[in-house]
């Protein structure tokens, strides 16, 4: 459900099929991620010697004017540091970089320009965590119940502003703003595993490899974001920030910033949820916009992008708090969507089965477990062949929904409390299991998670990324009526 570029779709259409190419892809993605690495490094420490050198000259030059470098001259010098890198990256690549300090979005209410007012209170919510099958992976995760711990969710407005499309950054004068649900030990930025930021949280500095914003907006209300075009991000990260921004009526009729290219399916649903046709203002993917007047919120919903490569995880070590839902902010989408688009008079009990379109995570029985499904009376769909009105419709009446995990689990939403989610996935430490478990819990559904065969375990693709084969016989049981 994605609007993928040539290569992406001609690897994932044709390619990913074949053990070859999956290693050629492990092999090409590591070397891209060592070489930005490398670069981001080697721009890091120049910066900090050059600001060395610049704090020193500072000092020097106060001292011949008498005065003392105190607390002026490391952050002149900084600055002076700062300016000299800046010069020699563009020297050395054509390419321009800016320098900004990490500022969480809530602590940047001093800022000038800057307002937050609070839209949904932090509230706890008791979740019901997924039964496991086979029973001897239930240790390999948490069971029973779980505290959710939602934050506050706020409106921000700012003034004179950039963005970038695909990215949830926003930058302020010399600060770069972010949410507060990072955690950057653990978690890496889109942006960082692209190569368009650096960021060092130890030293509280971001750097920006991307020019000044070509463009002007007067004011806008944003849905840009780091993950927009994924069908099941769109729907439970960026999508609820419009429902709980709406309630405001200063954010009537502003034109939308969403980022281009994005799937009919995703302009639908803000069609269908905004209601009011307002204008669309696309941001290229990296393309630096600045907005005089913009207003956006505080996350409805975190899971983390992708894990530092560094990290080293273990059984347990991922809990259900790494999987962050409002559920506020999804039950005002779901009722509002639900309510436009379904079908009151249509059959419901509906048990349906997810075929999965995408040849990567391949399913090595899949005809198998087609034919077990069909015989127990289940429909085989793919989602990714119906319009965004008939997702809709269909799982707005569903009482039974198994497939193997992907974006097309994003339509649970609009699936009814009481409907049974079962999952198809394999084990692993570094795989977020709690991801469509949670989005059930916090809508009042069960979800059954079945651990399956990894197929194709070592060939260099993501390490929580696996084909896989259904154990037919467990899932028989779970499913006959």
């Amino acid at each position: 459900m994605e609007q993928l570029g040539f290569i992406r779709r001609t690897y994932r259409e044709h390619l990913a099929r074949y053990a070859w190419a999956r290693w050629l892809k492990g092999r090409y993605l590591a070397g891209r991620v060592g070489a930005i690495e490398a670069r981001n490094r080697v721009l890091w420490q120049t910066h900090l010697r050059l600001a060395k050198g610049g704090n020193r000259l500072t000092s020097a030059a106060l001292g011949l004017a008498g005065e003392s470098a105190g607390a002026r001259g490391p952050s002149a010098g900084g600055r002076l540091g700062q300016l000299l890198a800046r010069g020699l990256y563009k020297l050395l690549t054509g390419e321009s970089v800016r320098f900004f300090r990490l500022l969480p979005l809530r602590g940047a209410g001093a800022l000038a320009g800057v307002e937050i007012r609070p839209l949904l209170p932090a509230r706890t919510v008791d979740l019901t965590l997924p039964e496991v099958l086979p029973v001897d992976y239930r240790g390999h995760l948490h069971a029973g119940r779980w505290p959710l711990a939602v934050p506050r969710i706020d409106a921000v407005r700012l003034a004179d502003v950039e963005l970038m499309g695909g990215s949830d950054l926003l930058y302020v004068r010399d600060a770069c703003l972010h949410h507060g649900l990072y955690d950057f030990a653990r978690d890496q930025l889109p942006e960082q595993v692209h190569g368009v930021v650096h960021l060092n949280a130890s030293s509280g500095m971001v750097v920006r490899l991307r020019p000044p914003a070509q463009r002007v907006v007067e004011e806008a209300l944003s849905l840009v974001g780091s993950v927009s075009s994924n069908y099941i991000h769109w729907l439970t990260e960026n999508l609820p920030k419009l429902a709980v921004l709406q309630a405001d009526p200063a954010t009537r009729g502003l034109p939308l910033l969403v980022d281009k290219g994005l799937h009919p399916n995703l302009l639908r649903s803000l069609r269908v949820l905004d209601g009011q046709e307002r204008p669309l203002i696309e941001v290229a993917k990296w393309e630096v916009v600045r907005v005089h007047r913009l207003v956006t919120a505080t996350p409805v919903s975190y899971v983390p992008f992708e894990f530092q490569p560094q990290l080293q995880l273990r059984e347990r070590m991922i809990t259900p708090d790494f999987a962050l839902y409002s559920p506020d902010a999804l039950d005002q989408v779901r009722r509002t969507i639900v309510a436009r688009l379904a079908d009151p008079a249509a059959a419901t009990g509906r048990r349906l089965y997810l075929r999965r379109g995408a040849k990567s995570r391949p399913m090595a029985n899949a005809a198998e477990v087609e034919a077990l499904v069909r015989s127990l009376g289940f429909e085989v769909v793919d989602p990714g062949t119906l319009d965004f009105d008939a997702q809709v419709q269909l799982f707005s009446g569903a009482s039974v929904v198994v497939g193997q995990g992907g974006a097309a689990f994003g339509n649970i939403l609009f699936a009814p409390p009481g409907c049974h989610v079962v999952i198809l996935t394999t084990w692993s430490p570094y795989t977020i299991h709690y991801y469509f478990a949670n989005i059930a819990s916090v809508l009042g559904q069960r979800c059954t998670l079945v651990m399956c065969d990894p197929v194709d375990d070592d060939l260099g693709e993501h390490r929580a990324h696996k084909g896989l084969r259904v154990p037919t016989d467990l899932l028989r049981s779970l499913l006959e009526p």
